[in-house]
């Protein structure tokens, strides 16, 4: 299967996405809709078993990526499903999965990949709760843990489904999971866009210990390689709702100068009353003046910015958890925990919680770097303002930055408004210059 990986060309400069949409010629047709309407999951002929555990989970009627991407997948089909985060692809994949894993129940049926240890883990998690009443034995093999005891493991617990991040299951290969696996029915690579951009090689090793399974693919972004990948192999395309701007969602500027930046998000967050936790949705929209959001991402561009920015906020008494690769596996586990539980208002990270994770209402995003692409532009705000909720996404753009603004706004076919909510006179400056004084290291990277 190594003969689907071909030299990567280098990657042009990001620039607007003109006809992005368009698939090229080497992509599978699209997947048909089915004659008949489909209104449970009983419908799409999954086994009943499987239908009463999406019963019990609230799992009422399918959404459009699983109507669309289950049935070519019950019958062996190789699937790219295209959806944005949040509209039901881990369902799409594992009931697929499920049903025909417990036709005839036997070693590693599937092995499943994911750029984040956090979407492994949430994955294997929803899947353990789905499989309970079949006894489904999951196993998550992902990095930040002991790798003698993940293989270990592997080996004593014989898991039907694996779920993991490429780097760590590429480690265990040689340690027996090479042989689990020699045998598997269905690989999936969720997120695959940033898979095969981001671990190309890592999977490139994982299909070499693999036969011919099934393949699923899914994504919330379609690129130029998977849509290569999946014409390689000829997967059916099926698209579910596309990741877009929500209606209910204002979208905002501040230009600012880069060494007081830090001294404006302060200000948004303390500006927004944050630091007091509030349970219940605010009335009204954000261009109310008593409008206040429940909860906020920041997100920055890197490990370190992240890093920098979490520790001036908390010596601002600002309550603010972070998420980033570089964090041991445990805080970063705890972080997550914290702001989906809603003990903190606000999540700091990267790109890692932009798609996938299962994150509460978001009320608020801020940029406190403007993503390169615009695509991520999409998915970070698109967090915030789901389900018809309120919400505000607020970047701070510096002089440096101007060129991507006009590409997001290239993209988007609107143009940001210029935040009007706080006065330069309210700004913390000395507040924020002491913060940064006392977090050594910080001047120079952020000045």
């Amino acid at each position: 299967m190594n003969g689907l990986f071909k030299p990567r060309k280098k990657k042009a400069k990001v620039a607007p996405p003109a006809d992005a949409a368009e698939p090229p010629a080497a992509a599978a047709p699209e997947h048909k809709q089915p004659d008949k309407p489909v209104l449970t999951f009983g419908d799409l002929g999954l086994a009943g078993w499987l239908v009463q555990a999406c019963d019990a989970l609230g799992l009422k009627r399918p959404s459009a990526i699983q109507r669309l991407a289950i049935p070519p997948a019950l019958k062996g089909s190789n699937v790219l499903g295209l959806a944005e985060t949040g509209s039901g692809k881990t369902a799409a994949f594992s009931l697929p999965i499920l049903h025909k894993l417990f036709e005839d129940p036997y070693g590693v049926f599937s092995l499943i990949l994911t750029p984040s240890r956090e979407l492994a883990a949430q994955i294997a998690k929803f899947l353990r709760i789905i499989g309970e009443a079949q006894k489904l034995r999951v196993q998550c093999v992902i990095g930040g843990e002991d790798v003698v005891r993940q293989s270990l493991e592997l080996t004593n617990q014989r898991p039907h489904i694996v779920v993991g991040t490429p780097g760590r299951l590429v480690e265990c290969l040689d340690s027996g999971l090479r042989e689990m696996i020699g045998n598997l029915r269905c690989l999936v690579l969720d997120e695959a866009d940033r898979l095969l951009e981001n671990a190309r090689d890592d999977v490139k090793a994982v299909f070499g210990a693999l036969k011919k399974p099934q393949v699923l693919l899914y994504s919330a972004t379609s690129t130029k390689p998977l849509e290569t990948f999946s014409g390689a192999l000829k997967c059916i395309r099926v698209e579910g709702s596309k990741a877009s701007i929500p209606k209910t969602l204002v979208q905002e500027y501040v230009f600012c100068p880069k060494r007081v930046k830090l001294a404006h998000l302060a200000q948004v967050l303390l500006g927004f009353e944050l630091e007091e936790k509030r349970d219940e949705e605010s009335k009204g929209t954000p261009a109310d003046r008593d409008w206040r959001p429940r909860s906020a991402l920041v997100f920055a561009q890197t490990c370190r910015r992240v890093h920098e920015v979490h520790a001036v906020l908390a010596h601002q008494s600002i309550d603010a958890r972070c998420l980033h690769s570089q964090l041991p596996q445990y805080d970063r586990t705890k972080a997550l925990e914290a702001f989906q539980q809603r003990r903190s208002q606000i999540l700091v990270c990267t790109d890692v919680a932009s798609r996938g994770l299962d994150l509460p209402a978001i009320d608020l995003v801020v940029n406190f770097d403007i993503p390169r692409d615009p695509d991520d532009y999409i998915h970070r705000v698109g967090r915030c303002a789901r389900n018809g909720h309120q919400g505000l996404a607020v970047s701070l753009i510096t002089q440096s930055d101007l060129a991507y603004l006009a590409a997001i706004e290239g993209c988007l076919g609107s143009r940001l408004a210029k935040c009007a909510r706080f006065s330069e006179k309210s700004l913390p400056l000395q507040d924020v210059a002491r913060a940064v004084e006392s977090v050594g290291g910080l001047r120079k990277d952020l000045d």
